[in-house]
């Protein structure tokens, strides 16, 4: 996201803190005096605005970003701290995989680890099965 705002956020300026569309709520509703809306999975990003990466909300650091998609069957992914999952089933063949990067050392997305960190995939593909809410809009056709 691109935020310009003269007197508060210098020019120039580049945050590494991942945060989500979700996110984007709540922090309106900060900057205009708003009560925080309770029905809403984003926080507060005010304090990153503001440089203050330490003030950010306790709940921040633990959270977990989950998103899917459909372009090629379907894909999941979860981003939890410097990890990144991903799932896919393929449409043709049903066929799944999974991928577990370390952001924090591949950025690219080259390297899967998630043969090395077993616990850490269920822990993850755990997070993608409870996240997910079934929906007729967008359902899964295959397993």
């Amino acid at each position: 996201m691109i935020v310009r705002w003269p007197g508060i956020i210098p020019a120039g300026t580049v945050c590494h803190t991942p945060w989500w569309y979700a996110d984007f709520r709540p922090t309106i509703d900060e900057i205009i005096g708003n009560s925080m809306p309770t029905d809403c999975d984003g926080i507060s990003i005010l304090p990153l605005l503001y440089g203050n990466v330490e003030q950010l909300d306790s709940r921040y650091y633990e959270r977990i970003f989950y998103w899917e998609g459909y372009t090629y069957g379907f894909e999941q992914a979860v981003r939890w701290k410097n990890w990144k999952a991903v799932r896919k089933i393929s449409a043709e063949s049903g066929e799944t995989s999974f991928e577990l990067y370390d952001l924090a050392s591949d950025l690219a997305e080259k390297n899967n680890l998630a043969t090395n960190y077993s616990k850490l995939v269920e822990k993850l593909r755990h997070q993608m099965i409870s996240n997910r809410t079934d929906s007729p809009f967008w359902p899964i056709q295959f397993h």
